[in-house]
């Protein structure tokens, strides 16, 4: 499910996907949004999903490049409490979490997620059983 208005706090992950967090404070997070096609080609077929954690004008100027079917919007509460809950309690950012066709998690990213980072989440998901 992606949504572009704020979605509850409860929303579901997407399935199959890679949801990347990020935030205008967050340096490494302005080079994973330039890279954000190179990355969602090494992950296909799972879809990238961009995930911001606060409301600010900076973060909003940030993502407003990003397909709004790639982006997933919650209140900036909910979003960080996805991030902490998904990745098993990642302090801040950069993270990205793969979440698998079950909606499983299959992978958690704390580095900047690159091109290869985001193949090595998509082929860590596929071999889980």
């Amino acid at each position: 499910m992606l949504l572009t208005a704020a979605a509850p706090a409860d929303t579901p992950p997407p399935k199959n996907a890679i949801l990347l967090f990020v935030a205008s404070w967050c340096a490494p997070c302005h080079g994973e949004l330039r890279m954000l096609g190179s990355i969602g080609r090494q992950a296909a077929p799972m879809r990238v999903i961009v995930v911001p954690i606060d409301a600010r004008r900076g973060t909003e100027a940030m993502i407003a490049r990003v397909p709004e079917n790639q982006l997933l919007r919650l209140e900036p509460r909910a979003a960080t409490a996805m991030m902490r809950r998904l990745s098993g309690g990642a302090p801040g950012l950069p993270t990205a979490v793969a979440i698998d066709r079950a909606g499983r998690v299959c992978g958690v990213e704390r580095r900047s997620l690159v091109p290869e980072r985001a193949r090595a989440l998509r082929l860590g998901c596929l071999a889980q059983p």
